[in-house]
């Protein structure tokens, strides 16, 4: 097992969020009258539809939430394995710091955009804008719908909040899946199984299908820090060409497995696979000067804040465009895009900064304390968390 706090997987978490922040930005324009852009096929060309296969290659947002799950299982294992051998004790203060990693943020983001339905969007509808977008104004924001949105078993109210129902399933039983990894054959058995489980999948986007289909990310997560040090070792053997064409080709294939549609049990493999090399080649490497810069590493701080903050904050900023274009149907699609993405990082960063500062460290640091009374031999450092 390696140091607790890692600036490298740290730095990479923080990217990953900007990523998906850009990628959420480019789903909001129609694209001449094109609905979906993420789902474009190949055969629309020219320069503009070039421009956005590209553009939603470099930031394929879906395959860095499958990045995050993985990140989830790497550090959850260096959470388990700091605080000792598994024992009951040992489980109730994992829980205790994990339900207060990721439910008092999840809380406050949706009555923030709950806040956003009630005074601001009133169920307003965009030509311009796709039905991705406008379905974040329409949500039927009943009681029921609320409290299921705060307890984290629906979405409706924040689109990328359904990932942390994974998050939350998938943490309460993430000791098991520690268990499983620590032991060579049973983490072969068991990482075997959970594929097959994969393969099983539909994507229709039901929690136990979507705990069928991630659920190995966390596995192969949980296996890096135990277990990869020979591929580290075999890579750094490389010649620095080789290492850099394997570095290149691995990315290519994390950014463009969207187009792997069918099945999506492949792309979810591609996309685990190119994403647990890449944290093994980073968990395994000193931190570079970037990776420790005081931007990566605020950046990698405020991630979680940034991930389920932006979106409510990109919405409300087409919005208030929208609302205000004297022709919304004739925003360029790139311009457009380019310019709703500069705006929601710009607002989406200081909030995310005051919320990880004044909400998100102090509950977190409270939980914290709650499990070190559960069990005093908690550790006291912080820990790379993912969201």
């Amino acid at each position: 097992m390696k140091q607790r706090f890692h600036y490298g997987l740290n730095g990479l978490r923080g990217l990953a969020c900007i990523i998906v922040l850009i990628f959420h930005s480019c789903l909001v324009f129609r694209f001449y009258g094109i609905d979906n852009t993420d789902r474009m096929p190949l055969s629309i060309s020219g320069f503009e539809g070039d421009l956005i296969h590209i553009a939603l290659a470099l930031f394929n947002g879906p395959a860095c939430v499958t990045l995050f799950f993985v990140l989830s299982g790497v550090v959850l294992s260096l959470s388990l394995d700091a605080d000792g051998e598994l024992s009951s004790k040992i489980v109730l203060s994992y829980w205790a710091k994990r339900l207060s990693r990721l439910y008092p943020l999840l809380i406050m983001a949706t009555i923030f955009a709950a806040a956003l339905q009630v005074l601001l969007f009133r169920h307003h509808q965009f030509r311009a804008g796709t039905t991705w977008l406008n379905w974040a104004y329409d949500v039927n924001l009943t009681p029921k719908a609320l409290f299921k949105n705060l307890v984290g078993a629906d979405s409706t109210l924040n689109s990328p909040a359904w990932s942390i129902k994974v998050e939350i399933i998938e943490s309460a039983f993430f000791p098991i899946i520690f268990w499983l990894s620590r032991r060579a054959i049973l983490a072969a058995i068991s990482f075997v199984v959970l594929f097959a489980l994969m393969l099983t999948a539909h994507g229709n986007g039901s929690t136990l299908d979507d705990l069928r289909v991630y659920t190995v990310c966390f596995f192969a997560g949980a296996l890096i820090p135990r277990w990869s040090a020979p591929v580290a070792r075999a890579f750094g053997r490389l010649p620095p060409v080789a290492r850099l064409a394997a570095i290149a080709a691995t990315i290519a294939v994390f950014c463009t497995s969207r187009w792997v549609s069918d099945p999506l049990a492949l792309q979810t493999f591609l996309v685990m696979a190119t994403a647990t090399f890449l944290i093994t080649i980073v968990y395994h490497r000193p931190p570079g000067v970037i990776a420790t810069s005081f931007f990566a590493r605020k950046l990698g701080e405020i991630s979680y804040s940034v991930y389920l903050l932006h979106m409510p904050i990109l919405t409300t900023v087409a919005f208030v465009w929208l609302s205000l274009a004297q022709n919304p149907a004739a925003i360029p699609w790139l311009s457009g895009t380019i310019i709703l993405a500069i705006l929601t990082l710009v607002f989406t960063l200081p909030i995310a900064w005051l919320s990880y500062t004044y909400f998100e460290r102090p509950l977190e640091g409270a939980g914290r304390r709650v499990a070190r009374q559960i069990n005093p031999r908690v550790a006291r450092a912080g820990l790379v968390t993912t969201s």
